[in-house]
């Protein structure tokens, strides 16, 4: 490019190239993502062990999700529902039985 002085400037540089100029920002990225990653899928697999109606592995996997990181301690109340509602369909007895299983499996994982 020239100037209106008649000498030559650089390019400016390419909106990509100073990420990729970075090797530590890349892995840190990469890193973080597949985090997240691994955060979403104990997430699905506690979602997926409720819906089969095993609420000791829900409340297990639901509790090592929460321990990895606390932003999912949101989800908490709503989990905590569901236990009650599904122990309140089981009966007093097996409702009981179950909220008992599902506590030692949360005390187990914290």
């Amino acid at each position: 490019m020239e100037s209106g002085g008649g000498g030559t400037t650089a390019a400016p540089p390419h909106p990509v190239s100073p990420p990729l100029s970075s090797p530590g920002l890349l892995i840190l990225d990469h890193i973080h993502f597949q985090y997240n990653g691994w955060l979403c899928g104990l997430l699905l697999a506690s979602v997926a062990a409720a819906s089969r109606g095993r609420d000791a592995a829900a409340a297990t996997l639901f509790a090592a999700l929460v321990c990895a990181k606390h932003l999912f301690a949101s989800l908490g109340p709503w989990f905590a529902v569901y236990l009650l509602a599904r122990a309140a369909a089981l009966g007093w007895a097996r409702g009981a039985a179950s909220l008992a299983a599902s506590a030692a499996a949360i005390g187990r994982a914290s």
